[in-house]
């Protein structure tokens, strides 16, 4: 994934990556390609079938990266179906383009599996490892495992289901005076808090439940943000679809304006606006008032 963009490249062998993003130019360094397995099954516990009683606490586990877009739509589609709000546009594809590609790195650094097909999660690059390796373990059939032939890689998973890209030409706009490192970081919780504002608002036209609609982002040429919805379930829902075809560009950015103006005026976020189950990772990046200004000037509204 390129860390700028967060475009998403995959290739059968390191070899086939190009030294920059093919969408944006930023170099990739070596250290950055990860490679990763699709798991068809998983086994937690042969010799445990039944598991076992967690009791009064357990690890919480590690989520997985938020899935991002592998099917981007051409150019051309996003001309079809112009929008009536400037300096927008959307395009959508069915589940057969619809591409999305979702990682688990673990806590970060990935997974070490042996070719018997036992798995364990790194907790750091090093000492870890060699702990594993030189600790013996049992396959997932509770035999005992003579091959001592180890990968290192993350766990991944590609799904077809419906997505609407929506991209809008204005840049994230930074605060005067914003320290150099925390611009990264600025951007990340304003584009955080526009993709869960304009969902929340798809989720609203439509009627339906919050789980049902999924959203994450990408930055384009010049810093221009993209957000991307797509239905939850794989193969797709039709939510994506009926936004498109029978909702306004307008429609669903007000939408959105209006879960961003929050009844409780909270400072940042709140139940009452954005947070949600579904969301709660994204709690303490959320940010409404910045992205509010932002979409009030982009629509016109309460402007001088």
């Amino acid at each position: 994934e390129c860390p700028n963009c967060r475009h998403v490249q995959t290739e059968n062998a390191r070899e086939d990556f190009t030294a920059g993003c093919p969408v944006c130019g930023h170099p990739v360094l070596p250290t950055q390609i990860r490679s990763y397995i699709e798991p068809r099954s998983f086994v937690t516990s042969s010799s445990e079938p039944n598991g076992r009683d967690p009791g009064l606490t357990r690890l919480r586990p590690p989520p997985a990266q938020e899935a991002r877009l592998l099917s981007a739509a051409p150019d051309p589609a996003f001309a079809i179906m112009p929008t009536n709000v400037a300096n927008t546009a959307w395009a959508w594809q069915d589940a057969r383009d619809g591409r999305m590609f979702v990682v688990n790195k673990g806590r970060g650094f990935g997974f070490l599996r042996c070719q018997c097909g036992f798995t364990a999660v790194l907790r750091d690059p090093g000492p870890h490892m060699g702990q594993i390796q030189n600790g013996g373990h049992r396959s997932p059939y509770n035999l005992q495992c003579g091959l001592n032939s180890w990968h290192h890689e993350d766990l991944a998973h590609e799904f077809h289901t419906d997505v609407l890209q929506i991209r809008v030409d204005q840049p994230i706009p930074l605060p005067a005076n914003l320290p150099v490192e925390q611009i990264d970081s600025w951007r990340e919780s304003f584009a955080r808090t526009l993709v869960e504002a304009i969902r929340l608002g798809a989720v609203q036209l439509l009627g339906i439940d919050q789980r049902e609609l999924c959203g994450t982002v990408r930055t384009r040429l010049f810093g221009y943000p993209e957000v991307v919805l797509y239905d939850s379930v794989a193969g797709g829902a039709g939510y994506c679809q009926m936004i498109h075809t029978r909702h306004s560009m307008r429609e669903l950015l007000e939408r959105a304006l209006n879960i961003l103006r929050c009844r409780d005026n909270c400072s940042h976020s709140c139940r009452t606006c954005l947070q949600g189950y579904d969301n709660q990772l994204y709690w303490e990046k959320l940010n409404r008032k910045p992205v509010l200004a932002w979409l009030e000037r982009l629509l016109n509204i309460n402007q001088p």
